[in-house]
């Protein structure tokens, strides 16, 4: 899928374009393969009661209207009932109160950095464009539910419509997030190589980091050099980020954060659960 990069917006997320419903409503939603929920920002008909987005800020007025997803305006879009047995076993992150037999499956969806989203569940056809060569690849996913919040709070989404969902699993290769975040024990780990081979470098504090050095300290002389780093996976598979990407680990849910993912083409086979990756350059 052809990415586009957030930096423009002030946020370390990519975007990708999406079009959902019949006839297809077009949206920029974030990439993010560390969740498990593709959803839009909707209001009308087969919306969450409360239509009104909540934000964790209140955002600067905007010139034109923000896009979002009116269940009414699409022939194919089928609201999940909560009564189902897909909302009560299949989608971990429903809410099990239901106001009635006939109501939609709502959910509350939490993300590792405190942000949210709350609406409700159904399935509806959804196209997104293809990487290589012809401009006109496009691809249907198959299967599985989207989500039309009616709330959500995260400054992470003032600047998209929504989410797409790549993936999950254990440890999370996150292109959503920008740090890295390692379990205590490769945390701990990490430290202790990382103070001792940088032992001759003053330590800088800078918030929410535990450890940072003043490599200006000797007027450019990197005279001591970056430890190599090294994420060994299931097999034989390694990942050895360049030194410059090594930022924004501390202890936690183990996640992967782009930023450690640069320098790499990634490619992800949700349906055979597979994981790929390759160094390259983005010229190349």
């Amino acid at each position: 899928m052809p990415l586009s990069s957030g930096a423009y917006t002030g946020t370390g997320q990519y975007f990708v374009r999406f079009r959902v419903g019949t006839p297809a409503q077009p949206f920029v939603l974030i990439a993010d393969t560390g969740s498990d929920l593709t959803w839009v920002k909707c209001r009308g008909d087969g919306a969450a009661p409360s239509a009104s987005p909540s934000h964790a800020s209140s955002p600067s007025p905007s010139p034109s209207p923000p896009r979002v997803f009116r269940p009414s305006d699409s022939k194919t879009w089928t609201p999940i009932p909560c009564s189902s047995e897909a909302c009560k076993l299949s989608i971990p992150f429903s809410l099990a109160n239901c106001s009635s037999s006939t109501a939609a499956c709502s959910y509350d969806y939490r993300y590792n950095d405190n942000s949210a989203a709350r609406g409700v569940v159904g399935t509806d056809s959804a196209t997104v464009a293809l990487s290589g060569g012809r401009s006109d690849r496009k691809a249907k996913p198959q299967g599985g539910g989207a989500g039309g919040p009616a709330a959500y709070d995260g400054q992470g989404f003032e600047a998209s419509d929504g989410v797409l969902s790549l993936g999950n699993g254990g440890t999370i290769i996150d292109s959503g997030a920008s740090l890295t975040v390692l379990a205590s024990p490769a945390y701990k780990a990490v430290v202790a190589a990382l103070s001792q081979h940088l032992a001759g470098l003053p330590r800088v504090t800078m918030d929410p980091f535990d450890f940072c050095y003043n490599w200006t300290s000797r007027g450019g002389d990197l005279a001591v050099p970056v430890p190599k780093l090294s994420l060994q996976f299931a097999g034989s598979a390694r990942l050895e980020p360049p030194a410059k990407s090594y930022e924004g680990a501390w202890p936690g849910v183990s996640v992967i954060g782009n930023i450690l993912q640069q320098e790499h083409l990634w490619e992800f086979d949700i349906t055979n659960r597979w994981l790929r990756f390759r160094q390259t350059r983005c010229t190349q």
